[in-house]
């Protein structure tokens, strides 16, 4: 019986070391990554760099992480953590000021530090109450208290710039997705018609917005509100984690190739693409209105590839319309987690009707991990099997897709069904950490079909 003791003792004090190696070994991995990237590593107080670095980068992340949050939360006591967890909803309302009030925008003139009540001044807030939200969001390293009550931006704050797209994600995020959304969770899951309901007009957001707009899906509501929708697309441009050319291997093919982009909004990842791969042709695909602005988009943005026609903007409802028939590759980033499984299915069998039999379709989503398995790496020991904290984004996003639109995040799995459902047959997960791409052709019975139809 002592023996037995003894041994959980060890074990558990064991588990506790190879978290600590586990961090020191992906902290060394992340500064081997960032100087064979970009030469050196960051620090807090440098500013410049926004990109998001390579992908071998959010791997050792992803450990490290992991590891921090789990040796903290096995160390620190429970009432402690949940006490922090329930203090959480106050930063994002601190970094919905700083947004608003533009005090990143401010400080770009003063790197050395400008005192609060200038930044107060000009920010038109009263100053003592700013030094204290600016305070408790340099505690979390957004911002920098250079001297009492002199801030100064971080390489964290730097991003939330107003010129910055992921500033509007956040903007957005705290505004109408904390008001509308989240902070009536409980309450749709308990209403006996809204929590049973999978319908977009019945999420946690529909019944936030129900005294203003009865029964009404998230994207209808942004009719009413052009402003909140403009920044909503601008938001939607900020997602640049794991590109589909950073894993997929795009340099292999033939000058040419056809790209089409399903539901691809502005554009912004062809828009990249297309400067990294001048050689590819690229089809951008969305509804009227958001074809319209995009075109003058890329015009400012990349109007050489608009004069050479190597890109070409085409409307398209893909609930009832087929993209372009016969492209090389067809894209859906971020396109079937707004979707229920009958609509999904009805997207990709569209999109399978204008698939050639070389055609490949590359769906880039989240990808949940699952205990069941499903194609994505295991963490190392001791961490968690899915990771924990360094792979939580994920599963972060599957609530908020239902809380917003009642859709959801999808393990392997469940796209592999929907594929085959749609007349899809399921080639290759290409893991891009969180974001990775599922890759699917043509099933050979539909092959098969298409065939006899053109024979007959």
């Amino acid at each position: 019986m002592p023996s037995s003791t003894v041994t959980a003792k060890e074990r558990k004090i064991a588990d506790l070391r190879a978290l600590v190696s586990l961090i020191s070994s992906a902290t060394e991995s992340a500064i081997a990554s960032y100087e064979a990237y970009q030469g050196e590593v960051p620090a807090l107080d440098e500013l410049g760099n926004d990109g998001l670095g390579p992908t071998d980068l959010h791997k050792h992340l992803r450990v490290l992480e992991s590891a921090t949050t789990q040796l903290c939360t096995t160390l620190t006591p429970p009432t402690l953590t949940i006490f922090s967890k329930a203090l959480a909803g106050f930063e994002v309302a601190c970094m919905r000021v700083a947004i608003r009030a533009k005090i990143p925008d401010i400080l770009l003139a003063h790197p050395e530090g400008l005192h609060v009540d200038a930044i107060a001044e000009k920010a038109g807030l009263e100053p003592k109450k700013l030094a204290r939200i600016l305070r408790c969001l340099a505690a979390r390293h957004t911002f920098l208290e250079v001297s009492h009550d002199v801030f100064t931006n971080s390489r964290t704050s730097y991003t939330l710039r107003s010129e910055c797209p992921i500033a509007d994600y956040a903007g957005m995020m705290a505004e109408e997705f904390q008001r509308n959304a989240t902070a009536n969770l409980y309450d749709a899951l308990t209403d006996p018609v809204y929590g049973p309901s999978y319908d977009a007009n019945r999420s946690a957001f529909s019944y936030g917005v129900k005294d203003e707009l009865k029964d009404v899906a998230l994207f209808t509501w942004y009719e009413h509100h052009p402003e909140l929708r403009q920044r909503f697309s601008r938001a939607m441009t900020s997602d640049r984690y794991g590109r589909i050319f950073d894993f997929y291997p795009v340099e292999s093919l033939p000058a040419g190739t056809t790209w089409c982009d399903v539901g691809g909004g502005y554009g912004h990842i062809w828009l990249e693409m297309s400067r990294r791969h001048p050689q590819f042709h690229y089809v951008l695909q969305d509804m009227p209105k958001v074809i319209t602005l995009a075109k003058p988009f890329w015009e400012e943005m990349n109007g050489e590839a608009v004069q050479q026609k190597r890109i070409d903007f085409v409307p398209i409802n893909f609930l009832t319309e087929s993209p372009v028939s016969g492209a090389d590759f067809y894209y859906m980033r971020h396109i079937i987690h707004d979707w229920p499984n009958h609509d999904s299915i009805t997207i990709l069998q569209n999109v399978r009707k204008a698939m050639k039999p070389t055609s490949r379709l590359l769906i880039h989503e989240f990808i949940l991990p699952s205990l069941e398995g499903g194609g994505l790496a295991d963490a190392p020991k001791p961490l968690m099997p899915m990771y924990g904290a360094g792979n939580a984004r994920p599963f972060l996003q599957d609530i908020n897709m239902m809380s917003s639109l009642n859709s959801q995040e999808r393990p392997l799995t469940q796209f592999i069904e929907l594929g085959n459902k749609a007349g899809l047959e399921f080639v290759k997960l290409w893991e891009g950490i969180e974001n990775s791409a599922v890759e699917f052709k043509v099933a050979q019975q539909m092959q098969r079909a298409a065939g006899e139809t053109r024979h007959a």
